[in-house]
């Protein structure tokens, strides 16, 4: 897999950024399988999501409204419309992902729920997608964005791996998580071995 990808121009964590928080979310409780799926799942969903008005799917303030919106197209969008649009997108896809793995698709459903959790995962990028009170930042084409410091890949901007703080692997690993076991539940054979290892660690200290 090459270190950097150049994608979504409207800015996010970069596509190794993106990979490592799905690692770190999802290990010991998905399968190899399935992570690779969401991985591969999120990097498609940031080649097919760049135009302006879908930046509230990357947590961010859309500039512009969906061009088919004819009825409002001249009017802003508000600080709290964009959250409730990003908010229903996300509620939406893991309902989807839900139903998926009711009807046996599998794919379909890591796919569906790759696409969920991107906006939570760009929600975790202060300042530049959203600010310290949680407003969203707007979104901008490419050239504004790498002003800015997003990074489309691992050489330039401020949301490069090495910007992972503690906290927020933390905090995305418990969202995510719960996310996925809201899904699909934990894999049974990662959760055989995690048993298996505190039921050693447990002997060990008898």
């Amino acid at each position: 897999m090459p270190l950097a990808t150049l994608r979504d121009p409207t800015g996010l964590w970069s596509p190794v950024a993106h990979d490592i928080l799905i690692q770190t979310s999802l290990q010991g409780i998905a399968s190899k399988e399935d992570i690779e799926a969401i991985k591969a799942g999120s990097r498609a969903f940031d080649s097919a999501t760049q135009k302006p008005w879908q930046a509230f799917m990357h947590s961010m303030l859309p500039v512009v409204r969906n061009p088919e919106e004819t009825f409002r197209k001249n009017e802003p969008i508000t600080q709290a419309e964009a959250k409730q649009m990003r908010d229903d997108f996300i509620s939406q896809r893991l309902a989807d992902a839900r139903t998926f793995v009711q009807a046996g698709d599998r794919k379909a459903a890591l796919r569906a729920f790759s696409e969920a959790i991107h906006p939570t995962m760009d929600s975790s990028m202060v300042p530049l997608h959203v600010d310290r009170q949680g407003n969203l930042m707007p979104g901008g084409d490419w050239y504004e964005s790498w002003k800015q410091g997003h990074s489309p890949n691992e050489f330039i901007g401020r949301e490069t791996a090495q910007y992972l703080a503690r906290n927020i692997k933390k905090d995305q690993a418990r969202r995510i998580g719960a996310a996925y076991q809201s899904v699909f539940g934990i894999d049974q054979s990662n959760q055989t071995r995690i048993d298996q290892s505190n039921q050693t660690r447990s002997d060990r200290y008898r």
